[in-house]
């Protein structure tokens, strides 16, 4: 809503130097929240203000539409963006833009199975003391290093680098996940859960992001459901953690058609 309200407000005063930063806000909502179909509108707008001098509104282009591409599983023109956000980025000497664009690498290692060439981007972002730029590129960075334990099963280091993403949040506050896959946020977001591991900022994240629980059931019941019903003793539903009353007008078929799935779900 906001990304629209200012795009019109800039057709409106004729005044379209911000225009391209805008589109790009509006492509990084569509990632964060899996719109795969937005994410590519708010791209292909922000195509018609890129600055075909300015190095650093390239790589970023080049960054964005990398995260798009892989949301939609075109991994070869995936292959080609990042690289050439890597290049601009290094090419501008900008340290936010390099140690972010390499994270996006390794990310994009991992969703291939290359854990070799996802470890060595990684590296490059911590040799090159990147880590120190932006609270948001070592929270990344450490969430990558979690993802890529986990693809190991090394469960205990993956928890040690969630330990580590996590603090960061605590102390400076909530930051975006960028270019990660939504199942795999779940997962590790499930593991902390599992590990007792900041579970606030852990309920927060995942309710920011709508994410849907991992296929292991053994997390579902500490996951941070919006709605949530609970079916021993008196029926009672929750939404947000707090109790919906129920009054004399409640719609009663509701509320039988609740309790016969209910009923049904443990029939089986």
């Amino acid at each position: 809503t906001y990304v629209n309200q200012a795009a019109t407000l800039s057709m409106e005063r004729g005044i379209h130097i911000y225009d391209f930063n805008i589109f790009g806000y509006g492509a990084f909502i569509g990632i964060f929240s899996g719109d795969i179909h937005l994410a590519d509108r708010y791209r292909k707008k922000m195509e018609k203000w890129l600055a075909p001098h300015s190095l650093w509104d390239i790589g970023l282009y080049n960054y964005i539409s990398g995260m798009v591409e892989m949301m939609k599983g075109a991994h070869a023109k995936a292959r080609f963006l990042i690289d050439k956000s890597v290049e601009k980025a290094m090419q501008c000497g900008a340290p936010y833009s390099t140690g972010i664009s390499l994270i996006l690498d390794s990310i994009y290692h991992l969703r291939k199975k290359d854990v070799g060439s996802a470890e060595k981007s990684l590296d490059r972002v911590r040799d090159s003391r990147l880590l120190n730029c932006s609270n948001l590129i070592a929270f990344n960075y450490m969430l990558a290093r979690s993802e890529l334990a986990f693809s190991l099963e090394q469960e205990a280091e993956s928890v040690k680098n969630l330990r580590s993403a996590l603090k960061i949040l605590k102390e400076y506050g909530l930051m975006m996940p960028l270019g990660f896959k939504r199942t795999s946020l779940s997962n590790l977001f499930g593991l902390s859960l599992a590990a007792e591991v900041e579970t606030q900022i852990v309920f927060d994240m995942i309710s920011r992001l709508k994410l849907d629980p991992p296929e292991s059931h053994d997390i579902w019941y500490s996951w941070p459901w919006q709605n949530r019903i609970c079916s021993l003793g008196t029926l009672e539903i929750l939404h947000e953690g707090k109790a919906v009353m129920l009054s004399k007008k409640t719609p009663r078929k509701t509320l039988e058609f609740i309790k016969i799935l209910i009923a049904s779900r443990h029939g089986r």
